[in-house]
């Protein structure tokens, strides 16, 4: 039998509306997509940040967008070091660093640190000696093998850690493979809204919302510790 175009809409109408509509929920979803988010987990490594440390990427598979890993230790304990080891083991990079904790220039001795076997007193000793190839080496970490890194030293609102991701994409010409926080205790936020639980709630909703991996650093006390 031929159908007019009008009884085709009709028939088309009468089915859409014999089909109930999926709804929408804001805050569930199926379990079952646990599965395909474990199985792109597994097999797929794109867009996700591997320390280059094989024992740490063996058990968590990196850090994917979106997803919030901290990195937990007292003072002095290592925490910044594994951060910036994997800053070095990933050198094509895209990172930026929120640091009220330190400045830019102490980062980049810890760097000349890693790659270079440097330690602090050394390389301040050969640059007051104004050492030409330590004043060079030093300029070239920075400026060549760090190009993409982005260090911001300044304590800063979520809104303006967002401005700053927008600037550093612009600057970039794409997007960060990894945001580095150091450390959670200094980011904005007064006692009353909750402390440290207020932080890490409002971290955890930046960090969906830009979708990039979130390493942050946390200093745990002696007792929680």
């Amino acid at each position: 039998m031929t159908m007019t175009p009008t009884q085709i809409q009709d028939r088309i109408d009468e089915r859409k509306a014999a089909t109930p509509e999926a709804t929408t929920y804001q805050h569930i979803k199926p379990f079952a997509s646990a599965a395909e988010d474990l199985i792109d987990t597994v097999l797929n490594e794109d867009g996700r940040w591997m320390f280059g440390v094989q024992e740490i990427d063996a058990c968590i598979r990196g850090v994917g967008p979106s997803e919030l890993m901290y990195v937990t230790g007292r003072a002095h304990s290592g925490k910044t070091q594994l951060v910036l080891q994997s800053i070095v083991n990933n050198p094509n990079a895209n990172v930026i660093i929120f640091t009220p904790d330190e400045v830019d220039a102490l980062i980049l001795t810890k760097l000349i640190g890693i790659t270079r076997g440097w330690n602090a007193e050394l390389l301040e000793e050969k640059v007051k000696a104004e050492d030409p190839d330590a004043m060079d080496m030093v300029r070239r970490v920075a400026s060549e093998e760090f190009k993409n890194l982005i260090v911001i030293d300044n304590t800063l609102s979520f809104t303006e850690m967002s401005q700053a991701m927008s600037e550093a994409e612009d600057y970039w010409g794409g997007g960060a493979d990894v945001v580095v926080i150091d450390f959670l205790e200094l980011l904005p936020g007064e006692a009353e809204h909750g402390g440290v639980t207020w932080k890490s709630q409002t971290l955890k909703r930046w960090t969906k919302h830009h979708e990039v991996p979130v390493v942050c650093l946390h200093q745990a006390s002696r007792s929680s510790g």
